[in-house]
C-alpha cells in the first residue's frame, strides 16, 4: 500500500516544519 507513504510524503511538502 504505497498510497499511505505518498501521502505522508505530500503532507510534509504541503507543510514542512
Amino acid at each position: 500500500m504505497p498510497r499511505l507513504k505518498e501521502s505522508r510524503l505530500e503532507t510534509l511538502e504541503c507543510a514542512p516544519l
